[in-house]
């Protein structure tokens, strides 16, 4: 008879498989890690844990269902979702009595400071990572929202709120108020009043060097 194993999916509902989990949680405190875990092992010993045990095909599937990395047995993965905790915690504290992006500094933005925004894990800094992909193609070349959005698989609204995080995220975490993008001027053959938007060539560079080959 085949053996089948109970694993949750990406969605955090369980399926049957005849393929084992790569990964395992604990669903009260929403934290998965190693199979081979010391601490989750530890626990089990104890007579705990057993009960409230999950598995996961993939470490994708186990993030996607809002689970965290294990710190003890994953450091360097907890220290990245940490990180990004704590700058997801100051962008929710970021509120109209901050300073806006008027009252900040016009900082270029560097090397180091486009490592970070690659580096970004939120979805709309993603986003952001490839309308830079996008417009430092064709540095110098203006493109509009629409036409962002639709390469990106997006609505214009969507990409519109996505950039407004870029606009909290470069305030409260870098400091500054300017996105390492322009606002372009709207060609004259355009027909509409939305956003262009345009990669400096010196920004084009410096983002192609920080993406690499």
């Amino acid at each position: 008879m085949t053996r089948t194993y109970t694993l949750l999916g990406a969605d955090g509902r369980p399926y049957l498989t005849t393929v084992p989990g790569t990964f395992g949680g604990y669903r009260p405190d929403r934290i998965y890690g190693r199979l081979d875990c010391w601490s989750a092992r530890n626990a089990i010993a104890r007579g705990g844990y057993t009960a409230q045990r999950v598995f996961f095909a993939h470490e994708s599937d186990a993030v996607a269902a809002g689970y965290r990395p294990c710190a003890k047995c994953m450091p360097d993965a907890y220290a990245v979702w940490k990180a990004a905790e704590a700058a997801d915690d100051r962008l929710a504290a970021y509120t109209d009595t901050a300073p806006s992006g008027r009252d900040l500094p016009q900082v270029a933005w560097s090397e180091a400071d486009l490592a970070s925004l690659r580096r970004a894990e939120p979805e709309s800094l993603r986003t952001v990572a490839q309308v830079l992909d996008i417009l430092s193609a064709a540095p110098g070349e203006p493109v509009s929202l629409s036409g962002l959005a639709t390469e990106l698989g997006l609505t214009s609204a969507e990409l519109s709120g996505r950039l407004g995080y870029l606009s909290k995220w470069t305030f409260a975490e870098r400091g500054r108020g300017n996105w390492p993008l322009l606002w372009a001027d709207v060609p004259a053959s355009s027909t509409t009043s939305e956003c262009w938007y345009v990669a400096t060539p010196e920004a084009a560079r410096l983002w192609l060097e920080v993406t690499g080959p």
